[in-house]
């Protein structure tokens, strides 16, 4: 159950990884879920290589602490 990295998302984050201030996570994942076009064409070890690359922006801290459920 091994994971690969597609070469073009690689190369979006080392790209957004070089930018100077604040990122806002979603639109990075957004834009990296572009970079990688229809999921179709990506091999099984090279999806759960995107999932991992990309799914972990959408779990961004709340910055709002009002807007916090858990009041963490």
């Amino acid at each position: 159950m091994g994971i690969k990295i597609p070469a073009a998302l690689h190369a979006a984050i080392t790209e957004a990884d070089q930018r100077v201030g604040d990122i806002d996570e979603i639109e990075l994942a957004e834009l990296l879920n572009a970079t990688l076009g229809p999921h179709a064409s990506l091999s099984l070890e090279e999806r759960k290589g995107a999932f991992a690359e990309v799914g972990a922006l959408y779990f961004i801290p709340v910055r709002d602490r009002a807007r916090s459920a858990w009041d963490m």
